[in-house]
């Protein structure tokens, strides 16, 4: 799926974080808890990057909230750009070895 925005159009790292905490708790309420946030908060944070993106994300009901097939797909792709940093932060972070521990 492809989002248009124009360029004057920011995403707000928080509003990525709102929506991937909706998605893995399939709540607003549970998310609001997680991220410390009431569910009024969490909620605007969906409603600005939805209206960012031009796309419905969420399937919201009454009892439920699921992620679209647009949610699902960028869910997935900011949980693979989120575990590739994380790795990559790990690896930055480890001590340089010094010549005389290095295996011969």
């Amino acid at each position: 799926m492809t989002f248009t925005m124009s360029k004057s159009d920011r995403i707000d790292f928080a509003d990525l974080k709102s929506f991937l905490a909706i998605v893995r708790c399939r709540s607003f309420k549970l998310a609001a808890i997680e991220l410390g946030q009431t569910p009024s908060a969490v909620s605007h944070a969906m409603r600005r990057l939805e209206d960012r993106l031009g796309a419905k994300l969420l399937n919201r009901s009454s009892r439920s909230v699921s992620a679209t097939a647009a949610g699902r797909d960028l869910a997935g792709r900011l949980e693979d750009g989120f575990n590739l940093s994380a790795r990559r932060s790990k690896r930055s972070k480890r001590p340089a070895r010094r010549d005389s521990e290095k295996s011969v």
